[in-house]
């Protein structure tokens, strides 16, 4: 157990996309020149995953029917040429990327030995799946992780709270007493605060609450009390 702002805290989810590693401007210009032959496709999946977001569709076969449907609707493709771009394109392009332009945050492999070590159950909560093929795109070992939870194998979409109380439930450990860690107020944030779990936001800088940056976010999950850390 680990106290974080004065709150006993005994699990802690990490959101991977943005959160994991940094996916700024250039993160996302790469994937779009990765997916140029196929932007049509791409920009409806970006468009309509966002357009979705929220929502609980019960099973992952719902989930998967109403976005490849959406999307082949939009586009004007078929369901199969949709599908096909997702699970043999997409999902590839995806962890190629990754391997060969990003690399896990600063320290990350410390802070799971240390939450490791003080007995901190921990779990990622990402929309995509194939989680295990990107953590080991990024080098990550599957180990840092006690669980591995996506939007798409529960058939929701972030910030939908079901899959952290699932979470919880799993770990056996109350709500109150759960960390989320992402990068996105709107999606992340919600989550967290709907399945009534603390949460930290990443961003470039610390601005108070619960906007903090990695390094800001390091020092408070290890206890490290000095406060030189600016960004």
């Amino acid at each position: 157990m680990i106290e974080v702002a004065g709150k006993k805290i005994e699990a802690v989810v990490f959101d991977f996309d943005g959160t994991l590693y940094e996916n700024g401007f250039f993160f996302k210009f790469i994937f779009l020149v990765y997916n140029i032959l196929h932007f049509k496709i791409f920009f409806s999946h970006r468009k309509i995953i966002n357009d979705l977001r929220g929502n609980d569709f019960g099973t992952p076969e719902n989930y998967s029917r109403r976005v490849f449907g959406e999307m082949a609707a939009k586009t004007g493709k078929s369901l199969e040429s949709i599908q096909n771009w997702y699970y043999k394109i997409f999902k590839r392009t995806f962890c190629v990327i990754l391997k060969k332009y990003c690399r896990p945050r600063k320290n990350f492999n410390d802070l799971c030995i240390y939450l490791k070590k003080n007995q901190i159950r921990t779990a990622i909560f990402s929309d995509y799946g194939f989680i295990g093929s990107r953590l080991e795109a990024l080098e990550i070992e599957l180990d840092c992780f006690d669980l591995l939870v996506s939007g798409e194998t529960e058939g929701v979409l972030k910030p939908s709270s079901r899959p952290l109380l699932k979470i919880a439930k799993h770990f056996g450990i109350e709500p109150e007493r759960m960390l989320v860690i992402g990068d996105r107020a709107d999606t992340d944030g919600i989550a967290a605060a709907n399945a009534g779990m603390n949460y930290y936001i990443i961003r470039k800088r610390s601005a108070g609450g619960n906007i903090v940056s990695w390094n800001r976010l390091l020092k408070i999950l290890m206890n490290d009390k000095t406060d030189k850390e600016t960004a």
